[in-house]
This record gives C-alpha cells, structure tokens and sequence, in this order.
C-alpha cells in the first residue's frame, strides 16, 4: 500500500500529464517538450527501418502531404511511404512540428471499440489505414516476446533488476515503429520527471527547452 504523499504525487503527475496529452489546446510541440539530443540518445534497435511497408500508408501519408519534409516533396504516396519508412528521422520531422494530443490523434491508437476515448483522432488514423505502425502495435509487441522491462531503457524509470532477471529478448524489427514507441516513453519520462513545488504546481524541469510549461499548467 502507498503513503498519501505518494498517492498525492502521482495524482498530480496524472493531472499534468492529462493536460500535456489530452488537451487540444496544450501549445507546446513534441519538438519543445523533448531532449534537445533526441536523435542521439537512440538505439539501432529502434532506428531500425520498417521494411513491411502497410499498404494503407501511402493514403495515410496523402492526406497529410502538408506536413511532408522536404525530402519527401514530390514524390508520389507509394514513394513517400518507403521513404516514411526507412527513414527514423523523417518520421520525426513530421512529428515534432505537433502537439502530443495531435501526435495521438494521428495515430488513433485506442480509439477503437467500447472504451470510450479523450482523444479525437484525425482521420484517417493510422490506426484505421496502418495499425501495425501504431503506438498501441508496437507496445503489444514488446509484451508478447517478454521484454516489457527493458523497453524503457532510456529513460529514468527502467528496471534494471528486472532487465537482467533473464526476460531479456528483443521483438524482432520490420513490421512495427518501435522509434515511435521510444519518443512515447522519453514523452512519459517527461512528464514522470516533472518537478512539483510545495504548493502542487509545476516546475520546469532543468535542460528542458521549453521555459513556459509551469505558466500553461
């Protein structure tokens, strides 16, 4: 059973992490919000390219085609989705101009069947035309092959005792977007790092660059 401080703790880190994910209105991008060494901090494991290309993703990628980085302009929808694909870093061209909430509703992940759902995807979602690319794919993944507990290895809440208790095999790579899946989890270090004054409200956390967080929450 935890202390209420603990309680109260992450009750808070709940509240903040409803506003950074789930408001619409929430100002700041991916971009804002990330380490400013994002591309460094990656692994070959999740920089590995996509090599099934969903056959959705071309008509996913054309009624975006506004977003498109430059080296992806002028290329046909068939092109852009290799492309898409075999590239981590275009990926994140596209998705470090959005909001979380927009970046959620892109892939639409959950929002789906009976539970109902704070988001509004963007359709069509990637979870309609490409699901084997969404956020909620690639987490099942790791589940499935046993090695939930080394995902997060970049981040502060990973569990090296339970990284090294011999659960430890990768999911194998090419169907899913497990670099979308490593800008989620340092999105959840983010905000489980997120420093709290005394009176429950938001302080910046240091080498953040972004300075205006703690005036939004």
């Amino acid at each position: 059973r935890i202390s209420t401080e603990v309680q109260d703790l992450l009750d808070k880190r709940t509240d903040f992490a409803d506003v950074i994910l789930l408001d619409e209105d929430f100002p700041q991008t991916l971009d804002e919000l990330m380490p400013s060494n994002l591309l460094d901090m990656v692994s070959d494991f999740h920089t590995a390219p996509i090599t099934q290309v969903p056959s959705g993703l071309s008509d996913w990628l054309r009624h975006r085609s506004e977003f498109w980085p430059k080296e992806m302009e002028g290329l046909s929808p068939d092109e852009a989705a290799k492309l898409f694909c075999l590239k981590y870093d275009l990926r994140w061209e596209m998705w470090k101009q959005q909001s979380p909430y927009e970046w959620l509703c892109d892939d639409g992940s959950g929002s789906g069947g009976d539970h109902p759902s704070k988001l509004s995807p963007k359709r069509p979602s990637m979870n309609e035309l490409c699901g084997q690319l969404t956020l909620a794919a690639a987490e099942r993944t790791f589940k499935l092959s046993g090695s939930y507990a080394r995902r997060a290895s970049g981040t502060s809440f990973y569990n090296k005792e339970l990284s090294s208790s011999g659960v430890s095999s990768k999911p194998p790579v090419g169907s899913h977007d497990f670099f979308k899946l490593f800008v989620w989890d340092q999105l959840m270090d983010f905000i489980f790092n997120l420093d709290v004054d005394d009176d429950g409200g938001l302080m910046v956390q240091p080498g953040s660059s972004d300075e205006n967080v703690s005036d939004i929450l």
